[in-house]
């Protein structure tokens, strides 16, 4: 029976002193099970890296800048629990009960001479305590409950913070619609060749702020076990559509050629997330336009039966920089382009793989990525898919795009930002609309009742009454006012928000910042929703 502590040494990775923060998450991202790592000067112990308060730190807002590149020295506990191999058990525990508790959770480090020897666990200790003694059971649940604790404020922390980014993005995309509806407006106005220059670099430099704001959530959703698919029958065909419409464009103002090709088994469509799957794609998409100069941007989806399973196989080949041998294991790592280099040279967080290779995973598929230096890259994804019979969908080759003809719409726009007011004002007028304007749902519900509209523009969060109260009363209301169409507008995009404005009897929704386009289209769709449910007439002039 052990009775020493050098009996519950386990062996482990080491860190020297000019280690970085980033060590030490490589090493615990690698090793689910590394609780602790030791910091040794030679074989002498001079500190300790515990997973649990190390990776806490990490996960702070601004953990991974402050601490991935500074010395280990700065998140290292300097005065760790020091045992020496010949200690006996029981004085061992009574040790850590009087100087350092948390070192049950933590870990401490065993030495035999004053050198190094290995690291040691509370469950190693405590394993040892009860075949000396049975009373020590005891200890033993109480060690099970405070890890059950631990990991229920784990889990909050995780929840917290999806929390705060999703309050944080709602007040950044807030006045990010602001400046980008203005900027939109300002580009129909009659401006010289410098000053449309000038605009359209706004206008892109928000809409990559956008994009940030929506991969960091997306990513923290995920990471949060956040996100849920939602599965619906999806013709491959039409997401190879939707890719060539949105990105061949793109791809033409570098020079470049879009090729675009489906394979495979017509007439099936994939029970699979849309949303998701063309997230992913245009992911890839985006990746390779970005990282090719010269040459081609070749996209294969193909559709297979591979031992009575459906198989859907989507590549994304492109002609450009390529990936050196050696980055391609951490290329899906959040945070991380192949060259450091690579983000002072064409933008971007890196984001955008990682989301992608774990919805994925999420949706029980896999990717992988062949490159060669300076050659060019293809990614490949497949996915398992059950499958349904469909008409087939025809790819087009260049999207048909027709001019907006005015239209007479009298819209009540609530909204309870001026800005936000002014932006929406200025793009309905200049389609021919005539626009009444309300600071919150109160409000909008006392010029509904002396007013006659065709559709409301509900923002979701005002202060007085918020536009989901606003839309329930308005549906209780017994006049045709009740029927009318109504858009939610909000900064809050995920699908439980979405499905918050329907629950409530909302006709549509467009997140902010607010593309004209998706509005536009939106408010038709609901024309034709609520004329088709309620037959009152209602329709949308396109």
């Amino acid at each position: 029976m052990p009775h020493h502590v050098g009996s519950i040494s386990t062996q482990g990775p080491v860190l020297s002193p000019d280690a970085r923060g980033g060590d030490a998450y490589a090493l615990f991202h690698e090793r689910a099970d590394l609780f602790g790592i030791p910091v040794c000067d030679g074989d002498q112990p001079i500190g300790y890296v515990s997973r649990v308060a190390f990776l806490l730190r990490m996960a702070d807002r601004f953990g991974r800048a402050l601490f991935e590149s500074r010395p280990i020295s700065l998140v290292m506990d300097q005065e760790p629990l020091i045992i020496d191999a010949e200690t006996h058990i029981t004085d061992l525990g009574h040790r850590i009960v009087s100087e350092k508790p948390e070192a049950l959770e933590q870990g401490f480090v065993i030495v035999r001479d004053g050198r190094y020897l290995g690291i040691g666990s509370g469950i190693a200790l405590l394993g040892a305590m009860l075949k000396q003694k049975e009373a020590f059971a005891e200890s033993l649940q109480h060690l099970a409950d405070q890890r059950e604790i631990a990991e229920r404020e784990a889990r909050l922390a995780t929840e917290a913070k999806t929390a705060f980014l999703a309050a944080m993005s709602h007040e950044i995309r807030t006045p990010l619609n602001g400046i980008l509806g203005l900027a939109h407006a300002l580009a129909l106005t009659n401006l010289n060749q410098d000053q449309m220059r000038l605009v359209k670099t706004i206008e892109s430099s928000g809409g990559l702020l956008n994009r940030v704001l929506s991969d960091v959530l997306d990513l923290s959703r995920i990471e949060a076990a956040a996100t849920t698919l939602e599965l619906e029958a999806e013709c491959p065909a039409a997401i190879l559509r939707d890719a060539r419409e949105l990105w061949s464009p793109q791809a033409a103002e570098k020079g470049l050629e879009f090729v675009a090709r489906y394979e495979g088994i017509t007439g099936r469509a994939a029970l699979i997330d849309g949303d998701r799957l063309r997230q992913i794609v245009f992911n890839l998409i985006n990746n390779a336009i970005k990282f090719t100069q010269t040459g081609r941007i070749t996209v294969l989806i193909e559709m297979s039966v591979i031992n009575g399973q459906h198989l859907l196989e989507i590549s994304v080949e492109d002609t450009g920089i390529g990936i050196a041998p050696e980055a391609l294991s951490t290329l899906f790592k959040p945070f991380v382009q192949a060259d450091a280099t690579i983000t002072r040279r064409f933008g971007g967080t890196g984001l955008g793989l990682t989301i992608s290779s774990k919805l994925i995973e999420l949706m029980g598929g896999t990717v992988s990525v062949t490159s060669v230096l300076g050659n060019g890259s293809k990614f490949a994804v497949q996915l398992p898919v059950d499958t349904v019979a469909v008409e087939t969908v025809e790819i087009v080759t260049t999207a048909d795009v027709e001019e907006q003809d005015d239209i007479a719409w009298h819209v009540l726009v609530v909204e309870d930002n001026a800005v936000n007011r002014t932006v929406l004002s200025r793009l309905l007028q200049a389609v021919g609309c005539t626009i009444v304007t309300a600071s919150d749902g109160s409000e909008a519900l006392e010029l509904l009742s002396s007013q006659t509209f065709d559709i409301v523009l509900m923002d979701v969060q005002m202060p007085v009454m918020d536009g989901l109260t606003a839309t329930r009363l308005l549906r209780k209301r017994p006049g045709p006012e009740s029927k009318l169409p109504v858009i939610a507008l909000t900064a809050n995009v995920f699908a439980e928000d979405k499905q918050k404005c329907i629950d409530a009897g909302m006709d549509g929704f467009v997140g902010k910042p607010i593309n004209p386009t998706a509005l536009l289209t939106a408010i038709n769709d609901a024309f034709a929703v609520r004329s088709a449910s309620n037959n009152e007439g209602i329709s949308a002039v396109a």
